[in-house]
């Protein structure tokens, strides 16, 4: 198995496929049959990812030729390529559910096409960990059994170890006590039971980088009782398959390290380990928690990419859900198989040609270099895979639909201010509409919100809702987070440059500082109508759009990159006793190599911090429930954030319900008291708007949600500094209008 990154190792996504189309899949071909034809012990098979096979048999380079096309078929047939369960390195909380679930589907697709069993096993590699989201729709597809290879630099998530397994790697079962089978689906597990699958976890897959690629055995999993022991010789980022003295290297370490073991290098073995594991899982434990990804902070590094994403998946779910749009429909397929690559953990080339030098001046006078602008065309082609899934839909009448939708989501260069009035008491007035008292503060944000029907409290002065933030980082937090999070050889009393995860020179040549930027009201605006001041009847069931203008200090914007212009809207809609509002976030900002994120943030007044869900991948996260080590402190979601008063009451009826009959059913749906829908932003960190935390074995506190809008923390595989100077985010705040206090009766 060789790493996929499409993108990272070369300028463009095209580049790293065409090496695969032209070079590295006939290169593969040769070598298995050059082992059959020397008749010796040693036989190889490429296992793979079904979304390359498919693109390779699709020729979407304009590359492959149709010799090359039969050899593959040939391939194949031969049992000399085959393909694991996931279609690629996804970080798959980015997901949206339909479009992951379509995923999954590509493997059984090949394999129903090339009369082959479908696969049960899927492979992750880099990523670190994913949401418990995944458990439910891997089973649902009949795939039992999941490897993550953790890269050798980060803390794996402490999942258990077992007795009978080497240290590097551990498996367990990872179950979704909060989900059916039947509800998920079926699968793997049987309807009524809780789904699950067996995880393998390792820490580290790349000790073959440099002399000893692919011919170290690595990642090794056992399950007790189990006769077989699962092992990779395993190749990095698109470096290919091995060659015929690297194969027969492999297997005589392979020999060394398991001297009475039958060696099956054929691509099936992956099945055949995970197939006897699954009988033989009663000795493995169970985990039931969220692991989340700790890479996760990466896809704020392009908000446009997220946004387009996001704008684009919604419009094709929802048509495939009406009927509106069709699976089968040639085009739609072409269009979901585009946008599944763009969760993939590559977000561009390889950062490394751009020198390590922050601070603006420098940047400004580099920007438009070769090396800055080939970076450049990197993000940007990884943004394409949004306009090769709409121009792929042709002339299905989704696609007029998707760019209306894509059009509505850009930044608006002159906001449309008709109807709209300065509102210079803003800070001293207190509104009615729509079903609620709302007042602005004079940082931006809501700091009061109180539901007129039930007097329930959402904010106060201390407690805001929609607060703009900016965040400046400096070296000691990169190295403090190291301390915590990298692995050893990648801490900073090792390697100022945290194996790329940092930023050296940061603060000793930058001199970049932890700092928290709050903005100030430059100026606010309201609707003429709708927003009253004065309680009058049916007053606060009117619209009402309420704008502010945010200023930040001189030295945010200059030495740093603080927005030069920011403007948050909120629109409060009346329906039924309690409304609405409508939030619109645009901000104009210089692009900076210094370490920066900005944030929309969220503290509201609670009864207890425990009510938070995060909707991950259609399923409700507790974020109180995340693995030691596992992503504890960021998510990505995909319908946004959720609180609910009751809910912990809720769960614990649930549980004594189940446990009296002995009978699972799934846990009724509440109305959440208060949510906040993301359209646009996938990012969610808890209690700290910063990129740059990993709490280990601490617990988060709970108080406050805070979606980051964008950063550029990491320095290797995602973009550097925000691409385009202007940025939208939308948001949507909802209120059942039930009382907070009625959570304890």
């Amino acid at each position: 198995m060789t790493h996929l990154d499409v993108g990272f190792t070369h300028d463009t996504s095209v580049e790293v496929l065409e090496q695969y189309f032209n070079q590295w899949f006939p290169q593969a071909f040769e070598l298995s049959d050059q082992l059959r034809a020397l008749g010796l012990e040693e036989s190889f098979g490429w296992t793979t990812h079904p979304w390359l096979i498919d693109r390779f048999l699709n020729n979407v380079t304009g590359t492959v030729n149709a010799s090359n096309i039969a050899a593959m078929k040939r391939a194949i047939a031969m049992d000399d390529i085959r393909w694991h369960a996931a279609p690629m390195n996804l970080q798959a909380e980015a997901s949206e559910p339909t479009l992951y679930n379509y995923g999954l589907s590509m493997a059984k697709t090949l394999a129903a096409q090339h009369n082959k069993p479908a696969p049960i096993s899927a492979s992750q590699k880099d990523v670190p960990g994913s949401t418990i989201g995944t458990v439910s729709l891997l089973a649902a597809a009949g795939i039992n059994g999941f490897h993550v290879g953790v890269i050798d630099f980060s803390t794996p998530p402490a999942v258990p170890v077992t007795p009978e397994m080497y240290e590097p790697c551990r498996a367990f079962r990872w179950r979704d006590n909060e989900t059916t089978a039947a509800a998920a689906g079926g699968g793997s597990t049987l309807p009524g039971e809780h789904p699950e699958v067996l995880g393998y976890w390792c820490s580290g897959y790349s000790q073959g980088y440099g002399p000893h690629a692919g011919i170290i055995p690595e990642m090794v999993v056992r399950v007790p009782n189990s006769t077989h022991t699962l092992v990779f010789l395993m190749c990095t980022d698109n470096s290919g398959p091995q060659s015929l003295d690297e194969i027969t290297r492999g297997w005589d370490n392979l020999h060394l390290f398991f001297p009475n073991a039958k060696i099956d290098a054929s691509p099936s073995a992956f099945d055949t380990f995970t197939a006897e594991a699954w009988e033989k899982r009663a000795g493995l434990p169970i985990i039931t928690q969220e692991l989340g990804d700790t890479w996760i902070r990466g896809t704020a590094s392009d908000p446009t990419k997220a946004r387009r994403y996001r704008v684009v998946a919604r419009e094709l779910a929802a048509a495939i859900e009406s009927g509106a749009a069709k699976t089968a429909d040639p085009r739609v397929a072409e269009a979901m198989t585009w946008l599944v690559k763009l969760p993939e953990h590559t977000y561009g080339s390889n950062d490394a040609r751009v020198q390590s030098i922050w601070d603006n001046a420098f940047f400004d006078a580099h920007v438009n270099d070769s090396d800055y602008e080939t970076t450049r065309q990197g993000y940007d082609d990884q943004r394409a895979y949004v306009t090769k899934a709409v121009d792929a839909l042709d002339t299905h009448p989704l696609r007029a639909v998707i760019e209306a939708a894509l059009q509505a989501s850009e930044p608006v260069a002159d906001q449309d201010m008709t109807g709209m009035v300065p509102w210079r008491t803003y800070a001293t007035d207190v509104v009615e509409a729509g079903g609620l008292k709302l007042k602005l503060g004079e940082e931006g944000g809501l700091t009061m919100v109180t539901e007129l029907a039930t007097g329930v409290e959402w904010a106060s002065a201390n407690n805001a809702l929609g607060q703009f933030v900016y965040r400046t980082h400096s070296e000691n937090e990169f190295n403090d987070w190291g301390r915590r999070y990298m692995l050893p050889g990648c801490r900073p009393e090792q390697t100022s440059s945290l194996c790329g995860f940092g930023k050296a020179g940061l603060t000793s040549q930058a001199h970049g500082e932890n700092l928290v930027w709050m903005p100030s009201v430059a100026a606010a605006w309201k609707s003429a109508t709708g927003c009253s001041t004065s309680i009058t009847a049916g007053a606060s069931q009117a619209e009402c759009t309420m704008k502010v203008s945010l200023s930040f200090p001189e030295e945010a914007m200059a030495k740093y990159g603080a927005p030069h212009s920011a403007n948050v809207t909120f629109t409060v809609v009346a329906k039924g006793s309690v409304g609405s509002i409508s939030v619109d976030v645009q901000y104009q900002k210089r692009p900076t190599m210094m370490a920066e994120s900005l944030w929309f943030s969220f503290r509201p007044v609670l009864p207890d911090v425990h009510g938070w869900r995060l909707n991950k991948l259609g399923r409700d996260v507790d974020p109180f429930d995340v693995v030691v080590n596992g992503s504890r402190s960021m998510h990505a979601v995909w319908k946004g954030v959720s609180y609910s008063t009751n809910v912990t009451r809720q769960a614990r009826e649930h549980a004594s319900t189940a446990a009296a009959t002995g009978r699972v059913t799934a846990m009724a749906v509440q109305e959440p008291d208060f949510q906040v829908d993301s359209l646009d932003v996938p990012i969610v960190a808890m209690d700290t708007p910063s990129p740059i935390v990993f709490l280990k074995d601490e617990q988060i506190q709970g108080n406050s949600v805070h979606f980051n809008l964008f950063n550029n923390a990491w320095s290797v595989n995602y973009p550097e500094w925000e691409v385009n100077t202007g940025e939208r985010f939308r948001f949507t705040l909802k209120f059942a209008g039930a009382k907070a206090g009625e959570s304890s009766k």
